[in-house]
Parts: structure tokens; C-alpha cells; sequence
């Protein structure tokens, strides 16, 4: 699938990183999540990144370009996704 966009997540062992689970996976969606960062705020984290609206898949087409969102109470989730 070209609409594999995921935000990854990754711990460090001792022979390197180990891939986890992503925080949100946009498969099917996007093939982009582009510049994400975390915010805590009152005790949320909130996760935003970028996507540009040609990068969504024909079945999401008239998505916008923007910024989108998630909170969670941990890094590795559950996210919700904000709106």
C-alpha cells in the first residue's frame, strides 16, 4: 500500500533501537506524518503532526493540509485522535 504513514516509536536496548508499536498508525490513510512532537499539558500529552493534503489516499481525498492531533495519558498510548 503507498498510504503507509505511521509515527514510530522506538526504545533503545543494548544492541541499538528496537522498534515498538507506533503511536498512531495512518495506514490507509496518509503516507505522510510528517514533524511529529509531543506537548504535556495538565497532565496530557498531546502528539500534532503535519500532513499535506495531496499525500492522502484517493479513499480520504478533500482532507486537508494541516496540522492534526492525539492525547494520551502515556507515550505509548492509547491515542485519541483531538476533533
Amino acid at each position: 500500500d503507498d498510504h503507509d504513514g505511521v509515527i514510530g516509536l522506538a526504545a533503545r536496548g543494548s544492541d541499538g533501537y528496537i522498534a515498538l508499536p507506533p503511536l498512531v498508525d495512518g495506514t490507509g490513510v496518509t503516507r505522510e506524518m510528517e514533524r511529529p512532537h509531543i506537548r504535556m499539558f495538565d497532565d496530557r500529552l498531546y502528539l500534532f503532526w503535519s500532513v499535506q493534503a495531496e499525500v492522502f489516499s484517493p479513499a480520504c481525498s478533500g482532507w486537508p493540509t494541516g496540522l492534526y492531533g492525539a492525547t494520551a495519558e502515556a507515550v505509548q498510548g492509547s491515542w485519541s485522535l483531538l476533533n
